[in-house]
């Protein structure tokens, strides 16, 4: 058995582009990103990146394959793995999947992490679309990953997250089958936690009584991160909210405070029923514990 403690870093949307959009400070992301990868305190085994790498915003398809490359090189750059998967804005304002491959040097779009847990990366996305589907290629490729070896933790890595109850969900914020990926869980006890994007609101609900996290975006306020120590000899692990602050040495040049101020105060303004009382780090994020210990079941406790 693993004895050894592994940190791994999950990275919300970056949305890189040259100019901002609103409270998304897209021209930043990459020097954050930087700082983060290059000028950790402490670095991780790996870093895990919920999609939209690119914004894309109404751009021509040059800039956003322009983009793209960009953050391809940067993600390799680390020096420690980094791995990706692609997000709506890609597949909307990007629609090429052989040049997403390209550019980020991968074969496929899912693919596995191996390690003391499972990394599932699950691509979701439709072309042209906001949401998400659970098409039925998609749940065999999940399925026999999951199968391939039962005992094993699985943490599934993905752009949208699952609705907890509608059936089919018609907002873009989520998968548009729920329904059927949560029957699809039921089937796949080995499944331990679900980790998401697209929303850019911190988060924890439940699907099927798996801890369901999704990230803030990653160049907007709050600037968090979610960071999951495992400990493969106890058979558990912990995922935590951290300030990208705690993380990594930020350059006085990137004028920090007066970002995470800016982008506050856009947020806010953006969104007020979500964000006016809002603390920068969520509580529900503070300890999301999951455990594969033998007769566990996947739940999880604050």
């Amino acid at each position: 058995m693993e004895s050894e403690l592994q940190r791994i870093v999950f990275v919300g949307d970056l949305h890189y582009q040259a100019q901002d959009r609103g409270y998304l400070l897209c021209s930043r992301a990459l020097e954050l990103w930087r700082a983060l990868t290059l000028r950790g305190n402490a670095p991780p085994h790996a870093f895990v990146q919920v999609g939209d790498l690119i914004d894309g915003y109404k751009l021509p398809i040059d800039n956003n394959k322009l983009d793209l490359a960009t953050v391809g090189e940067a993600l390799r750059r680390s020096p420690v793995p980094a791995h990706a998967i692609v997000g709506n804005h890609e597949t909307y304002w990007l629609p090429d999947r052989a040049y997403h491959l390209q550019a980020l040097k991968l074969e496929s779009f899912s693919r596995v992490i191996d390690g003391a847990v499972r990394i599932v990366l699950f691509d979701v996305t439709v072309d042209h679309e906001s949401y998400g589907e659970l098409t039925p290629d998609r749940a065999a490729w999940l399925t026999a990953a999951a199968s391939a070896e039962p005992a094993r933790p699985i943490v599934i890595v993905q752009h949208q997250p699952i609705h907890v109850s509608d059936e089919i969900c018609t907002h873009r914020h989520y998968v548009r089958n729920s329904g059927d990926y949560r029957r699809l869980l039921a089937r796949l006890p080995n499944v331990r936690m679900l980790i998401t994007g697209h929303r850019h609101i911190p988060e924890v609900t439940t699907v099927n009584s798996i801890p369901q996290v999704t990230l803030g975006a990653f160049c907007s306020y709050p600037f968090t991160i979610g960071e999951l120590s495992i400990d493969a000899a106890a058979q558990q692990a912990v995922l935590r909210e951290r300030p990208l602050e705690a993380l990594c040495e930020l350059d006085a040049s990137l004028d920090f405070s007066q970002m995470l101020d800016a982008s506050q105060r856009m947020i806010i303004a953006d969104n007020p029923d979500v964000w006016r009382n809002r603390p920068r780090l969520t509580r529900e994020l503070a300890d999301v514990r999951i455990s594969w210990a033998a007769g566990s079941k996947p739940h999880f406790h604050r």
